[in-house]
């Protein structure tokens, strides 16, 4: 086929290529394509539908597409198809059903090299879960021969040695109980070597009795017990992966025998799927659900090995992740307490602190608990040394604890460097010696690099007033596609190379943004009101922005924004927050500041931050109308605007988002979307308090806004839904209500059916017509819409949009 040549394939389902290489593709068509057939096979098909020997199918049309040769061939029927690893090897399985028989299912094999198709198996029934090995010289397939919508299946292997594939687990086999079978919910896998085939084992599915009851004679009950390690809410939620949960066994094909490694309550924490050690690492959390409600995650860690079945405990009760080496002999860790990471010799059972300097994640130290490393480590070949990322720099760490040696310098210059693995590969193990490629980051500037370390020196390729993005490099040359974004730029596809030299522009996405006043963005800086901490913030103006002239301002924030200096928002309905893109186009000055917090005080945080960086803008630039000053947050950072404007009148309008007004009923909530409690919050996470409520009422009352909106004089514009599974939306209704009261100005949108952040399509695009409106009536003096004015009652509800 020529260069450039453009290929479709219509009524696609899906597809499918070797993730080595991709000279084949396995392309599915809906069942509407309709294979060619030759004036022979249609002569033919009409013969067999004469005599009722024509088959029908459930199936579909796979398609086999070589791009390089322009090759095609179209099967009927196919129900379910996979290519391995290497490219090389198709499998499909095709389901006909001839007259009022059982459904006859064939399993082929299709060899890309040899352009040879074989039939390895015939089934009366059904298969599904079709899975090649790597290099597709093995396959397993779950069968069953039931009729009905229940079926029990068997689990078939197949290898090049094999004329036809073979069951070797069926619902009775001896490694499990009677109760149990092999399961369609659980993925079978081969190792990258072939040698272990894994496969999930569940309860056996069987008919359940006819319900004969009316709906009317049926109780609908939960029962929350003190006993139940989770609670109900949480349980309902899990309920379909707790009813589809199994248990992992291995086959060994070598042995041909068949072990049991896992239970319902151990979870694969380090999955060794496509390597080849012969340990897996495991936790379970059974023991700590309860902990879940106001404290954190903890998980006991466990070595297995796959051979034998055989655990070996390594942690209990601990609160951070565990990373097991390549060949299972190290464990590393790190320690949320100690602020650094220690290793576990497993054979010699022995345990090392392995740094000395401290490796967290900065941003944690406002929030209750210890805080979490910067990142996860890289093992080194002979798995003596880990590549360990810390807040600015890399470090090549010995496991004995004997060396720590800075590969980077980026503190020296201010930037944060993260890694960046150049190849696609499952590359096991870092090499120093080779080219390692890093992405750096400049946290005063937020210009971004990118570095290569050769010899274990590090030199800078490129460096771009933008953010880099997507990098991706071709596996068999040099070349290179990435993007580079800021806030007038889309990130339009860069084509390059390793050198970073002469790189072009190969897309123009957006076009039509030439058409329209765009906007700007800046970095400020000022200091707070508490401690004179140093902040930065982003401030956006209009493209055609004068600075001879008054503009109003909106004041936005969530935690900390100002390294998305360089991000671009393309204008969109909103799910919940504004978008400076917007609202700079249409002549309002948006301002998005930093937020640092005082574990105790967040909302006292927030007004030094926020109040502080607004008090800077209006005294040191004369364009921006401190009349005309709104302010808008969503979840967390509705809960301060909600606060905020008990605190001070400096805003002339706020819109709140999903706020908690009452942190004391907020504790005892259920986060909905989980089923958990919504206690840690408070006690270790956002929210920042770090106490109980009966240990410290009298935080819960400084941060709670409900207890002080009698102070609150700027109209309040508030949306809480009433499917939000993360703030429960009586928070919403509590402030609305209250204020209502007090006789201020304040308005609830309640998206019926809708979540925390709005999904639906046509309520997004609802939120940003009246949030606009609300901010446009007091900022910018606009006509009030009529829902401001005259409410939407229940009765025009159906008829009258209000705008």
């Amino acid at each position: 086929i020529e260069k450039d040549t453009l290929v479709k394939f219509n009524l696609l389902k899906n597809y499918k290529t070797g993730s080595e290489t991709n000279n084949w593709i396995a392309i599915l068509r809906t069942d509407k394509y309709q294979k060619t057939l030759s004036k022979k096979e249609k002569k033919k098909r009409k013969k067999l539908k004469k005599k009722k020997k024509l088959p029908t199918s459930k199936g579909s049309i796979l398609t086999l597409y070589n791009p390089l040769t322009d090759y095609k061939q179209d099967i009927e029927f196919v129900k379910n198809y996979t290519v391995s690893h290497d490219g090389k090897t198709i499998f499909w399985n095709t389901v006909l059903t001839y007259s009022d028989s059982i459904d006859s299912t064939h399993i082929y094999r299709f060899n890309t090299q040899e352009m040879k198709t074989v039939m390895l198996q015939t089934h009366l029934g059904t298969t599904t879960n079709l899975v090649s090995s790597w290099n597709g010289d093995q396959l397993t397939y779950l069968a069953s021969s039931d009729t009905g919508d229940v079926k029990v299946h068997q689990l078939f292997y197949w290898n090049s040695q094999f004329s036809t594939a073979k069951m070797i687990v069926d619902s009775l086999d001896s490694n499990f109980s009677i109760a149990k079978s092999v399961s369609t919910n659980q993925q079978p896998y081969f190792s990258e070597n072939g040698n272990y085939l894994f496969f999930g084992v569940g309860t056996k599915p069987k008919v359940e009795p006819k319900d004969t009851l009316t709906e009317d004679e049926k109780y609908n009950l939960d029962i929350w017990s003190w006993t139940d390690n989770r609670l109900q809410p949480q349980q309902l939620k899990a309920l379909d992966r707790d009813k589809k949960r199994t248990d992992l066994f291995i086959y060994n094909s070598i042995t041909e025998k068949t072990t049991q490694l896992t239970d319902s309550s151990l979870i694969i924490r380090t999955h060794n799927k496509w390597n080849n050690n012969k340990y897996l690492l495991l936790s379970s959390q059974t023991p700590y659900y309860k902990e879940l409600s106001w404290d954190g995650w903890y998980f006991d860690y466990y070595r297995l090995n796959i051979e034998t079945g055989e655990k070996e405990l390594l942690k209990k009760h601990f609160d951070s992740r565990f990373q097991l080496s390549p060949s299972g002999n190290f464990v590393a860790y790190y320690s949320k307490i100690d602020s650094a990471w220690f290793s576990i010799d497993i054979e010699n059972n022995k345990e090392t602190r392995i740094t000395q300097n401290k490796f967290y994640y900065v941003l944690n130290f406002d929030t209750p608990g210890n805080p979490n490393p910067t990142g996860g480590v890289r093992w080194n070949k002979d798995e003596t040394a880990l590549l360990i990322p810390g807040q600015y720099d890399y470090w090549e760490v010995k496991i004995d604890g004997t060396s720590e040696k800075r590969i980077t310098k980026g503190r020296d210059n201010n930037i944060s460097f993260s890694y960046w693995k150049v190849s696609d590969k499952k590359i096991k193990y870092y090499d120093l010696e080779s080219i390692n490629y890093f992405i750096g980051k400049n946290k005063k500037t937020k210009s971004e690099g990118v570095w290569r370390l050769n010899n274990r020196k590090i030199i800078l390729l490129a460096n771009y007033n933008k953010k880099i993005y997507r990098l991706k490099k071709a596996e068999q040359t040099d070349s290179l596609l990435f993007s580079l974004m800021s806030f007038q730029e889309y990130p339009e596809l860069q084509l390059g190379n390793l050198s970073f030299e002469n790189s072009k522009t190969i897309s123009n996405t957006n076009p039509q943004q030439k058409d329209y006043n765009w906007g700007t963005v800046e970095l400020v800086h000022w200091n707070s009101f508490h401690n004179n901490d140093s902040l930065t913030g982003l401030l956006y103006k209009p493209e055609n922005f004068d600075s001879t002239k008054k503009y109003p301002m909106l004041v936005y924030f969530y935690e900390r924004y100002s390294d998305r200096l360089h991000y671009y928002y393309k204008p969109k309905p909103t799910a919940s927050i504004i978008y400076p893109t917007e609202y700079a186009s249409n002549g309002y000055i948006v301002f998005i500041p930093d937020v640092k917090y005082e574990v105790g005080h967040p909302a006292q945080g927030a007004y030094d931050c926020i109040v502080s960086g607004t008090d800077y803008l209006i005294q040191n630039n004369s364009y921006i109308d401190s009349t005309r000053i709104g302010i808008q947050g969503q979840s967390w950072g509705g809960y301060q605007v909600a606060q905020l404007i008990t605190m001070t009148d400096k805003y002339k309008c706020a819109m709140a988002g999903a706020p908690v007004s009452n942190m004391f009923s907020a504790y005892g909530g259920i986060r909905w979307g989980s089923g958990l409690s919504r206690a840690f919050q408070y006690e270790n996470g956002q929210s920042r308090i770090g106490k109980t409520i009966w240990n410290a009422p009298e935080l819960y009352i400084e941060n709670s806004p409900i207890f002080h909106l009698n102070k609150v004089t700027t109209p309040l514009l508030i949306m809480h839904n009433d499917r939000d599974g993360a703030v429960p939306w009586h928070q919403g209704i509590e402030l609305f209500t209250d204020l209502r009261r007090l006789q201020q100005p304040v308005w609830m949108f309640n998206y019926n059916g809708d979540q925390h952040n709005l999904r639906k399509l046509a309520n997004k695009k609802d939120l940003s017509i009246r949030m606009k409106q609300f901010f446009d009536f007091y900022l910018k003096d606009e006509k009030q819409p009529a829902w401001m004015k005259l409410g939407r009652p229940a009765l025009v509800k159906e008829k009258e949009d209000r705008y």
